[in-house]
């Protein structure tokens, strides 16, 4: 499940965990990363132009590095990153030798660091007002965030009962983990493409982007991330 992260439309950086579409019409670098408690793999793969939809079988993205580094010390903790250097510097090594312009990050985080509540709100709404409307029904569980959290949302769907209404998935991150992956990609001078929830992106990948037998199992969410999976 990728969240679209239309949050806070007030902020310069647009940061997505829903995204409508991951595949423009030409040629893009897209780099996962899967940052576990004691690891930290990468893929990078390269997304040819994207296809007419009468082709039936979409064309394969091209997987250009695989990179992986174990550490000793905890490194990620139920999404909180304790060393952000660390990550930085062991990317850049990892990717040395790639030319990463035009490229994205795309990453992870776990169920547990993300508050979901779906929600029954009226239908006629712009996105602005929808966001004003998740904002207060989430009021009690932001008010237990020790910062104001970053919010997401996504329409699901009409409520049979009750035309008037939709159903409105909502979600909110606390601020300090989505600014970590921020800064990564800072780090690493390219923008944050995505957020996604790792479990669903893994669920996703079995059905519509199965990692190669080549790149091997430990390398599943990584390239999950990099294809796209959940969009």
């Amino acid at each position: 499940m990728f969240f679209d992260f239309s949050i806070n439309y007030c902020e310069a950086v647009r940061v997505r965990v829903f995204p409508a579409c991951f595949f423009p019409a030409f040629s893009r670098l897209h780099l996962g990363l899967d940052l576990g408690p004691h690891h930290l793999r990468l893929a990078l793969l390269r997304h040819g132009p994207s296809l007419p939809r009468w082709r039936r079988r979409p064309r394969q993205p091209h997987c250009l590095a695989l990179g992986e580094q174990h550490f000793p010390d905890t490194l990620c903790e139920q999404g909180r990153i304790g060393d952000l250097h660390t990550v930085i510097d062991h990317c850049r090594g990892l990717l040395h030798g790639h030319a990463l312009a035009g490229a994205r990050l795309f990453t992870a985080l776990p169920a547990s660091a993300v508050h979901l509540r779906m929600l029954v709100l009226p239908a006629r709404a712009d996105a602005v007002q929808r966001l004003a409307q998740v904002r207060a029904a989430l009021a009690d569980e932001i008010a237990g965030h020790s910062g104001d959290p970053w919010l997401d949302f996504r329409v699901c769907g009409p409520v049979p009962a009750s035309p008037g209404d939709v159903q409105v998935q909502a979600a909110a991150v606390p601020r300090l983990l989505v600014e970590d992956r921020m800064a990564i990609a800072a780090g690493l001078g390219m923008p944050l493409g995505g957020l996604c929830l790792a479990e669903s992106c893994l669920d996703d990948a079995r059905h519509r982007t199965p990692c190669p037998t080549s790149c091997g199992p430990a390398f599943r969410l990584a390239y999950a991330l990099a294809c796209g999976a959940g969009t």
